[in-house]
């Protein structure tokens, strides 16, 4: 019976070991840069380039994507991060200060983390479906009008917003707060960024005449700590994705909309806010 079981071939030895394979990721992890090319950039035609100059294996271009797939690796784009980011700041923000902010839920505290943006009457463009070969079409009016829009999010999930046509300077910024202490009881923690008119001196004299609000900023450069980027971004590129409005009223309509749907979507707030607490 031994006999007649199956015995396919082996095939061919593969060229490149998997000792060899392993060496791989601390190489491309160097940056295509380092070996001289223009651009931080791997394409097939690169790493088959680099196979062949570090092990002199040579392999096919279409091949040299079959390896990066064996060593776990995936085509895609690159995120940006500012060169002034101070990482050895936002470590400690994450280890000294996120414990303290998660203390403040157990002391009669409301965390608020707070942010503004702007949102144009050019949409967001994402893909969608559509026929084969006919690339659908967006009918926008190219102007670069805008709203901004303010926003703070509970770390209960509770969201109070605010959109003007301006941007939100001091004076606006403190009829926001007030806003906050009107409809939130008991002691405030305000987590924010360090934009100017968060440091002015007529925020600053507003928030040291109120006992109950606690202002916290975040390290320089790191909107990742800020749960309410990811409000922004669920709202252009969901809520608001390939919306196109012909005026800044109908904007200002849709985005008040966009916010409502939000605002019911507790389990989509409150993950917009463990992003932050995980981290620890």
């Amino acid at each position: 019976m031994e006999a007649l079981k199956a015995h396919p071939a082996p095939g061919p030895t593969a060229r490149l070991s998997e000792a060899q394979k392993a060496q791989l990721p601390p190489l491309l992890a160097a940056g295509a840069e380092t070996y001289g090319f223009q651009g931080d950039v791997w394409t097939h035609e690169r790493v088959a380039w680099l196979i062949k100059q570090h092990f002199r294996v040579k392999y096919s271009v279409r091949h040299a994507g079959r390896i990066l797939k064996q060593i776990g690796y995936s085509h895609q784009k690159p995120m940006q991060v500012a060169q002034q980011r101070n990482d050895r700041a936002i470590e400690q923000f994450q280890q000294a200060v996120i414990p303290e902010v998660k203390k403040a839920q157990t002391k009669n505290s409301t965390i608020f983390f707070l942010d503004e943006c702007g949102f144009r009457l050019l949409p967001m463009v994402v893909r969608t479906w559509a026929a084969r070969g006919q690339t659908p079409i967006l009918r926008v009016p190219l102007k670069w009008s805008r709203l901004s829009v303010i926003s703070a999010i509970t770390h209960e999930g509770r969201l109070l917003t605010r959109i003007q046509k301006k941007g939100f300077r001091s004076p606006q910024i403190v009829q926001f707060l007030k806003h906050i202490l009107r409809h939130v009881e008991g002691n405030i923690l305000l987590v924010w960024d360090n934009l100017s008119a968060h440091s002015s001196n007529l925020v600053k004299h507003f928030i040291e005449s109120q006992e109950r609000l606690e202002c916290l900023h975040l390290p320089p450069y790191a909107p990742d700590l800020n749960p309410v980027e990811f409000l922004w971004s669920y709202l252009k590129k969901t809520e608001l994705a390939n919306v196109c409005c012909q005026s800044l009223e109908q904007l200002r309509y849709e985005i008040r909309k966009a916010l409502e749907r939000v605002r019911h979507k507790l389990d989509v707030l409150i993950a917009f806010i463990h992003h932050l607490y995980d981290t620890v």
